[in-house]
């Protein structure tokens, strides 16, 4: 697994969704499948697009590139969606974050509305839901952004289009992204990425990336090459994934089961067998992908959003997908713990799940430790 940081040397145009409006909002991260967009442009015009190592990298997907989140006072993860804060003074240097994975849980096995928090403890407003990214620091972070204005060119005049004004929302330049590339056969020699010898990437190399390339947005620069043993901290690494299902256990202790986590790190494309995309991540979908039995979904926090996108080799639009969010969270029930639970655990965070995991989809975290660390004040152990 190889760790790249990579710098906006100017703005970058990101959208979320086809437009409809004249005000286009970009994303707050730079997507796997950008990234990979992007790279694979570069070595189409280095190696040829007929190329079997080509064809290998992209076509067979034995590179994964993940999603480049925010890299400003440590590394940015995606808030899980089971967090809710004060709805006037919100944050963890507000009034705090509380989640609501193991509350909810207890609710649902006792039946209890009691168990459930139902106002901020300082000053007894109401919760609301707390998204975006946040560090290990205890801190919410986003990237700077900025909107610009654009006027359509009419052809015939190579004039303003009359009536064709609009704002574009960018990603301000000099910020810093970190993501990872994954892949059997990946090398770093001499701040190079080398696939079987062909080199994939270079440090301090260029790359162009979202809308508006040929107006000079959507350049970056890769400024960091590393290898590691996972993007997570040291508490998250695969080695800690018995240290984190155990640590779940203790705090879990008064709901009087033994339970899971799986906590989407980015976006995830799942369908079930009649192709139809699913809403939520079920016992039903872990037993027939990992052989997971004697488990059951007891309680989600989960939102669908739609996936677009533009292949460039073809010149035309990527077809639309459904995904289930990154911060998406699930909490799963099992018979028992042993050494075949916890290495299907490890398998799920190490592979992934469902479709396009080469470019950035499925990542996820098992048992992470957010939920056991924003606790209610009044949780007991």
């Amino acid at each position: 697994m190889i760790h790249i940081a990579v710098k906006a040397n100017s703005p970058l145009a990101l959208p979320s969704y086809h437009f409809v409006s004249n005000e286009i909002e970009t994303l707050d991260y730079i997507p796997g499948s950008a990234f990979r967009g992007a790279v694979a442009y570069k070595l189409g015009e280095e190696l040829g697009y007929d190329s079997p190592k080509f064809k290998e990298i992209f076509i067979n997907g034995k590179v994964k590139f993940g999603n480049l989140y925010l890299l400003r006072e440590g590394q940015a993860y995606p808030i899980p969606k089971s967090a809710k804060s004060c709805k006037y003074k919100d944050g963890f240097r507000g009034h705090g974050v509380i989640d609501f994975l193991l509350p909810t849980v207890k609710f649902m096995l006792a039946k209890d509305a009691s168990v459930l928090p139902v106002s901020c403890p300082i000053c007894e407003a109401p919760f609301d839901t707390f998204s975006g990214f946040y560090t290990k620091g205890g801190k919410r972070v986003e990237p700077t952004k900025r909107l610009i204005t654009r006027t359509s060119i009419d052809e015939r005049t190579l004039t303003a289009r009359e009536g064709f004004l609009y704002s574009m929302e960018v990603i301000e330049e000099d910020q810093e992204f970190y993501g990872i590339l994954d892949g059997d056969l990946l090398v770093i020699e001499n701040g190079e990425i080398k696939y079987e010898n062909t080199t994939i990437l270079r440090k301090r190399e260029t790359l162009w990336v979202g809308l508006g390339k040929t107006r000079g947005l959507g350049n970056i620069k890769i400024t960091e090459i590393e290898n590691l043993e996972s993007i997570f901290p040291p508490e998250l690494v695969l080695s800690a994934v018995e240290k984190r299902f155990s640590k779940f256990q203790e705090k879990s202790s008064p709901l009087n089961i033994k339970g899971f986590s799986i906590t989407l790190y980015s976006d995830a494309i799942i369908m079930d067998k009649f192709m139809r995309y699913k809403s939520c991540i079920d016992e039903q979908y872990l037993r027939e992908e990992f052989d997971l039995d004697n488990v059951k979904l007891i309680c989600a926090f989960n939102s669908m959003r739609a996936i677009l996108g533009w292949n460039t080799a073809w010149g035309l639009p990527k077809e639309k997908e459904l995904a289930i969010e990154k911060g998406s969270t699930f909490f799963f029930s099992c018979a028992a713990e042993g050494k075949n639970l916890i290495g299907t655990l490890e398998r799920i965070e190490t592979e992934g799940i469902g479709l396009r995991r080469e470019e950035g989809f499925g990542r996820v975290f098992v048992c992470d430790p957010f939920h056991i660390e924003n606790l209610p004040q009044d949780w007991e152990v």
